[in-house]
C-alpha cells in the first residue's frame, strides 16, 4: 500500500508542474484568481466526496472538535489556500 500511495503522490506532483506549465503558456478569457477559485472548489469538492465514499462522516462529531482545531483550520484555509496558492497563480501569469 505504501508503494501505491508514493506512486500516486509523484504522479501527482508530476501532473502538476504539467498542468502549470500548460497554464502559463495559455491565456484564457477568464481571470486568475476565477481559474484559482475553479481549481480550490474542485479540490474540495472532490475529497469531500473520497470522505463520504470511505465513510469517515460516519464517525465525525463538529462537537468533538476543539476550538484550537476550528483556529488552525481558519488559518490554513485563510493562509494556505487563498494568500499562498492565489500568489502561486499570479506568479505563473507574469
Amino acid at each position: 500500500m505504501a508503494t501505491i500511495a508514493s506512486l500516486v503522490v509523484l504522479l501527482s506532483a508530476l501532473l502538476w508542474v504539467f498542468g502549470s506549465l500548460i497554464t502559463k503558456s495559455s491565456k484564457g478569457e477568464s481571470t486568475s484568481v476565477m481559474n484559482a477559485s475553479i481549481q480550490l472548489l474542485a479540490a474540495g469538492l472532490v475529497c469531500g466526496l473520497i470522505s463520504v465514499i470511505k465513510g469517515e462522516y460516519i464517525a465525525f462529531s463538529f462537537a468533538a472538535v476543539k476550538w484550537q482545531a476550528w483556529g488552525g483550520l481558519i488559518f490554513l484555509i485563510v493562509m494556505g489556500s487563498l494568500v499562498a496558492y492565489l500568489s502561486f497563480i499570479w506568479l505563473l501569469t507574469i
